[in-house]
């Protein structure tokens, strides 16, 4: 029995080809999710594997198993002979949880360090947009904003639910920008390279005489977004919500339910407010006016609930779109004026239930979305099926910190944390326990062992965290 990694399965589908296992994928019912003798080329069938986390697919090569390319030839032997671990993870080689959750002090003391600079551009950016209807002082604004950019291309998003605080809503414009900044690039870019060597092989195959050449090394290589358009976007993933600073606070920070006139004002802060003021500021970027504008929009054929009205979902570009599922994703996640945080792990697999199978381009989207966030995000408390808690340090494999026993009961001392991956190559039972959600961020973080309450205490950026700790 041979495994392929899943992600390079989902890309040659999505390039047209197609799969048989010969071995049957079933749920914890013992339903088939992916009958061995069928031979499929859906997509969405291997995402929601995905989903509910397998990363390798095994094919039994004692029966009729194999993958072909979009031409119909077999390329099961090359794929199959591949090497399939998973992509290295920092502290792979010293898995404790002093080794794990170094590297998450380090990054987030980083950006606390720059915290106060952030915010200073933030608060007047909005100072003055409100106090000069829509005029900014871009003098002041422009260079700290592309600075603050530029550290967000390169932040580990996969930090970001230290950003996001389960207790209170104080600064939650800020962060929600600062979120939607920094996760949207992370998924832009995997969706870039990913999308981009899609078309780099389609062009080589049609032209190229150089087939022992990897297509996306060349120097004429295709890239769908270059570095100058990320930017761009980047800075319009940041102010999105720009247009809100014109909205009045009661409306904004109204914690029961709008009125028909206040829902309506509400949603005039992308096509009215937010380019109103990208006019008065002369920003002609048509990447930031698009994500500006169409955040909102439905991203799909009959989707509803979507403002303003586009006339073809199909004509809203990629990185908008990008924008949509990560500021649906960071909104859900956080506090709000008007309800709880929810569990990451939930809003990832909600977005994906919506937004699935809707169109090829969009499923595409999604599978950079989820592969970035992961399907259990760093940050998320999850059941695991011996019946533990456990605290996942890293989305990858996922790396995960046991929080209780067996039976529920709180550890007396703190267990090193568990690659679920690894561990399920000795005990093929442990496993996430999907039928069970994760619980809600304000419930996760009060049965955190004391050593990670006090490490986010240290390096947090939200006063609130620090007063329930002490």
């Amino acid at each position: 029995m041979k495994t392929i990694n899943i992600d390079l399965l989902i890309r040659i589908l999505a390039e047209g080809g197609r799969l048989r296992s010969g071995a049957d994928i079933l749920d914890d019912s013992g339903r088939p999710l992916l009958a061995g003798n069928a031979e499929t080329d859906n997509v969405e069938t291997l995402l929601s594997l995905k989903l509910g986390g397998i990363n390798l697919i095994p094919f039994d090569e004692s029966s009729d198993a194999g993958v072909w390319d979009k031409n119909g030839n077999s390329i099961f032997q090359r794929l199959a002979g591949r090497p399939q671990k998973s992509p290295p993870r920092p502290g792979d080689h010293d898995l404790n949880l002093k080794a794990v959750t170094a590297r998450m002090e380090s990054a987030c003391l980083e950006f606390k360090d720059k915290y106060s600079d952030f915010r200073s551009v933030f608060d007047e950016t909005s100072r003055s947009i409100k106090e000069n209807n829509g005029q900014m002082d871009m003098d002041k604004v422009i260079g700290p904003a592309e600075k603050m950019v530029r550290f967000l291309m390169n932040y580990d998003p996969s930090l970001s639910f230290l950003n996001r605080s389960p207790l209170t809503t104080e600064n939650y414009p800020y962060h929600h920008a600062i979120n939607v900044c920094n996760i949207g690039v992370a998924v832009l870019n995997r969706f870039n390279t990913n999308f981009s060597s899609i078309i780099n092989r389609q062009l080589s195959l049609r032209f190229s005489e150089h087939d022992d050449i990897d297509p996306s090394a060349r120097k004429d290589a295709f890239t769908y977004y270059i570095p100058g358009a990320i930017k761009e976007i980047a800075i319009g993933y940041f102010i999105h919500d720009i247009g809100k600073a014109l909205i009045p606070d009661t409306i904004i920070n109204k914690s029961t339910s709008l009125t028909e006139d206040e829902q309506r004002i509400v949603h005039g802060h992308a096509h009215e407010k937010g380019i109103e003021i990208l006019e008065r500021n002369h920003i002609r970027s048509l990447y930031i006016r698009n994500i500006v504008r169409w955040h909102h929009a439905a991203i799909y054929e009959g989707e509803t609930g979507g403002y303003p009205e586009v006339p073809r979902p199909i004509e809203i570009p990629p990185y908008v779109k990008i924008c949509k599922l990560v500021d649906i994703f960071d909104a859900m996640s956080s506090k709000r004026v008007y309800g709880e945080a929810a569990d990451s792990a939930g809003v990832v697999a909600r977005i994906y239930r919506k937004f699935a199978g809707k169109d090829p381009l969009l499923q595409f989207i999604l599978h950079a979305f989820i592969s970035e966030m992961g399907v259990c995000p760093t940050g998320s408390v999850i059941h695991l099926r011996n019946g533990q808690l456990a605290f996942v340090l890293d989305k990858q494999g996922p790396i995960v910190l046991p929080l209780t026993n067996i039976k529920g009961d709180p550890l007396s001392r703190y267990a090193d944390p568990i690659d679920i991956d690894e561990k399920k190559k000795e005990d093929s039972f442990f496993d996430i326990d999907r039928r069970k959600a994760p619980l809600p961020p304000i419930q996760a973080f009060d049965i955190l062992p004391a050593e990670l309450r006090e490490m986010f205490t240290r390096i947090s950026i939200h006063n609130e965290l620090k007063k329930q700790t002490t």
